[in-house]
């Protein structure tokens, strides 16, 4: 169990890591959930701005869900840093 964990905490700051590099934050926010679907999943996510955490604030949440030619290219720019 403690390397499995260890593996997982590992890839968790390598993606960390990849994520500051390419969008060069403030700061991160790491979140880990699993509460409705027994399961651990993280989200890691870039801040440029003081201020609540970007989930709480509505404007956020009523955003368009990014198209997927958005996803590719967001996907393909931080493989870069990996």
């Amino acid at each position: 169990m403690a390397t499995a964990r260890s593996q997982f905490f590992d890839e968790l700051m390598r993606a960390g890591r990849a994520v500051w590099q390419c969008f060069k934050p403030r700061k991160l926010d790491y979140a880990c959930y699993g509460n409705v679907v027994p399961h651990v999943h993280w989200h890691i996510i870039p801040r440029k701005v003081k201020g609540p955490p970007p989930w709480t604030v509505s404007k956020f949440a009523k955003g368009k869900p990014a198209s997927p030619e958005f996803r590719l290219r967001l996907a393909r720019r931080l493989r870069r840093y990996v």
